[in-house]
C-alpha cells in the first residue's frame, strides 16, 4: 500500500495553487516567475514522490487519489495554455517550458499507473518489466 493520503493532500495543494495562478492569469495579473518556479518544484518533489510509490500502488490506492491527479493534470494544461496566451518576457516563456515538462512528466506517470498498474496488457510484459526493475536497482548499488 502506498502513501496514499499524502499522494492525495499533495495532488489537492498542487491543483488548488495551479487553479489560482491561472484565475490570476485570466484576470491579467500573470503568475511572477518565482511564483511558478515554485510551483515547479512542488511538482518536480511530487513527481519524485508518486515514482518512489511507483511499485507499490494498487487498485485501491488509485480509486481514492485517480480522480484527483487527472483532475490536477487538466488544470495544468489549462494553466499551460492560459500563460501562453498572455504575452510575457523571456524569464517567464523559459517557466512555462518547465512546467511543460512537469506535466508531461505527471502525465506519462499517470498514464503508466493506468496502463500497466491497473490494466496490465499481459503477464509476460509484466515480468519482463519486474525483471528490468530489479536489473536497475541492481545497477544502482
Amino acid at each position: 500500500m502506498c502513501q496514499t493520503a499524502l499522494i492525495s493532500n499533495n495532488i489537492v495543494r498542487l491543483g488548488t495553487r495551479a487553479y489560482r495562478q491561472r484565475m490570476e492569469a485570466l484576470a491579467s495579473c500573470a503568475p511572477t516567475s518565482r511564483q511558478l518556479s515554485l510551483l515547479i518544484s512542488d511538482l518536480d518533489t511530487f513527481y519524485n514522490l508518486l515514482y518512489d510509490q511507483y511499485s507499490t500502488i494498487t487498485k485501491s490506492d488509485y480509486e481514492i487519489f485517480g480522480v484527483q491527479f487527472t483532475e490536477l493534470l487538466e488544470t495544468l494544461k489549462e494553466l499551460i495554455s492560459t500563460l501562453h496566451k498572455i504575452k510575457g518576457n523571456s524569464d517567464i516563456a523559459i517557466k512555462i517550458q518547465k512546467l511543460e515538462m512537469s506535466y508531461s512528466a505527471l502525465y506519462e506517470l499517470n498514464s503508466d499507473i493506468v496502463n500497466f498498474k491497473l490494466n496490465p496488457v499481459d503477464d509476460e510484459l509484466l515480468a519482463i518489466m519486474a525483471s528490468a526493475s530489479k536489473a536497475i536497482d541492481n545497477l544502482q548499488l
